[in-house]
């Protein structure tokens, strides 16, 4: 995410070659917050238990293997300091 004073045409170009700035469309996602590592071995228990309370609450999601991860903290974080976030992208609540 970038600061609301940018755009794609004024924000700051990246150093790293690895990096891309990309425009992504809207979308409404359900989330699951938690602290910790972020591996797949740690984030997959989060994902499943995130699935299963939508699955309760019959809320339709996209798919049981389309979600992402979002990081909030330096590396440099202790882990049990760190705030993470497993989004799935829900399904009928366009915008």
């Amino acid at each position: 995410m970038l600061p609301a004073k940018y755009t794609l045409e004024t924000a700051p170009q990246p150093t790293n070659p690895d990096v891309k700035i990309a425009e992504l469309p809207a979308a409404t996602v359900a989330v699951r917050t938690f602290s910790g590592s972020t591996s797949i071995d740690t984030c997959q228990p989060e994902v499943e238990a995130l699935l299963a309370d939508l699955d309760e609450a019959k809320i339709p999601y996209a798919s049981r293997v389309e979600w992402s991860l979002a990081a909030y903290n330096s590396p440099f974080t202790l882990p049990f300091m760190r705030t993470n976030e497993i989004h799935v992208p829900l399904n009928g609540y366009e915008r």
